[in-house]
C-alpha cells in the first residue's frame, strides 16, 4: 500500500521569520519516513509512504536558502492536489506568543521538534587576536569609539549578504547588529553574534542561544547600550580565544600522541 502526503506550507514572508520556519520545515522533512515507518498502522506495517510538499516562498527566497546550504531529503514539487496546508504566517502564529520560541510554534503545528537554527554551512571564526568584527550598519555608533584590538569593518543590509555567504573560516570573529536576517543568518552559521533586540520583543521569542557564542542585548538607553554591546563583544573575545586555545592544545596533543607510540615501538 502505497500513501502520499500532498503538504503546502505557508510560510511567513519576513526572512528574519523564515528562519525558524525553515528549521521546523527542515526537521518534519528530513524527519517524515522515520516518523511515518515509527507510526504506520497498516495491517502488516509495510506501507509506503510518500512525501509531496510546497511553499509559497518567492523564488528568491528559495534560492537563498540552497546558497546558504539548507539540506532537505526531498525537494518541493508541484502538488496535484492539497491534502493539508500547515499556515506558518506571522497573522497565524502572533496570538500564541507565550514565552515560547517561534520555533515551539510552529512545530506544534507539524508535531515535531527543531532547533531554533536550520542546518546550513558553518563557519569557524578567526580567533585569537586579531578579531575582525563585522557591524551592520545600525550599530556602528556603539562600537566606532572603542579602544580595543580588533579591526571593525561596517556593512550595509544588503552587502552583508554578500559577504557573510563569501566567507571561509578564519575570516571573521562575528557580527554586531540589530535583530534582523543577518544575524540569524550569521548565528546559524556559527558565528559569535551580538543581536540588539526591540524592547518590545521577548527574548526567547527568535533566540539563538543553541549557538553558545550568541548574546543578546534589550534596545535601551544609548550610553548604557553601548555598554552592553562593548561589554559582550570582550566577552566573546575571551570566549573564542579560549576554545582556539583548547583546540591548539588538543591538536598538539593529538600529533605528540603518534610520536610517542613511534618512540616507544
Amino acid at each position: 500500500m502505497k500513501v502520499v502526503d500532498q503538504i503546502l506550507f505557508k510560510m511567513p514572508q519576513d526572512r528574519e521569520l523564515q528562519f525558524p520556519a525553515m528549521s521546523v520545515l527542515q526537521a518534519f522533512v528530513n524527519g517524515y519516513n522515520l516518523k511515518m515507518k515509527i507510526n504506520d498502522t497498516s495491517p502488516n506495517h509495510d506501507a509506503e509512504f510518500e512525501l509531496w510538499y510546497n511553499t509559497d516562498l518567492f523564488e528568491d527566497d528559495w534560492r537563498f536558502f540552497k546558497a546558504i546550504g539548507l539540506k532537505l531529503d526531498h525537494e518541493p514539487q508541484l502538488l496535484t492536489q492539497v491534502d493539508m496546508m500547515v499556515d506558518f504566517s506571522w497573522e497565524r502564529v502572533k496570538n500564541y506568543l507565550t514565552g515560547r520560541h517561534l520555533c515551539e510554534i510552529y512545530g506544534a503545528l507539524v508535531g515535531v521538534e527543531s532547533r531554533p537554527i536550520p542546518d546550513i554551512l558553518r563557519i569557524k571564526p578567526c580567533a585569537p587576536k586579531p578579531f575582525h568584527w563585522m557591524v551592520l550598519a545600525d550599530a556602528w555608533e556603539f562600537v566606532q569609539d572603542m579602544e580595543q584590538d580588533a579591526s571593525l569593518r561596517i556593512f550595509g543590509i544588503y552587502a552583508m549578504q554578500q559577504h557573510l555567504l563569501s566567507l571561509k573560516d578564519g575570516e571573521c570573529t562575528g557580527l554586531i547588529g540589530h535583530a534582523s536576517w543577518q544575524t540569524y543568518l550569521a548565528a546559524s552559521m556559527g558565528l559569535p553574534v551580538i543581536e540588539i533586540i526591540p524592547a518590545d520583543r521577548p527574548i526567547t521569542l527568535l533566540s539563538k542561544f543553541t549557538n553558545r557564542a550568541y548574546r543578546v542585548v534589550v534596545d535601551c538607553e544609548f550610553t548604557k547600550l553601548r555598554t552592553m554591546v562593548q561589554r559582550a563583544i570582550y566577552n566573546l573575545e575571551f570566549l573564542c580565544t579560549k576554545v582556539a586555545n583548547a583546540e591548539a592544545q588538543q591538536s598538539l596533543k593529538a600529533a605528540v600522541e603518534p610520536s610517542q607510540e613511534q618512540s616507544l615501538a
